[in-house]
């Protein structure tokens, strides 16, 4: 589980974190994102100056499942 990440996401390799935004602002790529109430979102990088936000979710409330699958 990582707050603070500064290396590129490896493919198919998946961590966990508690704020999608902060691990993918730097990031390239497409990434399956698994919130902390289960949805599922795809998300592509590098983002558009959007900050990743779900209905019922909020940063903080617990762990965010990121995978780069391509």
């Amino acid at each position: 589980m990582v707050s603070g990440w500064n290396r590129m996401l490896e493919l198919n390799q998946p961590i966990l974190v508690d704020d999608p935004y902060r691990l993918l602002q730097y990031e390239r790529g497409v990434f399956r994102v698994i919130s902390p109430s289960g949805q599922c979102l795809r998300v592509t990088c590098p983002l558009a100056n959007e900050q990743l936000r779900t209905e019922g979710t909020e940063h903080g409330r617990g762990w965010w499942r990121i995978e780069k699958i391509a």
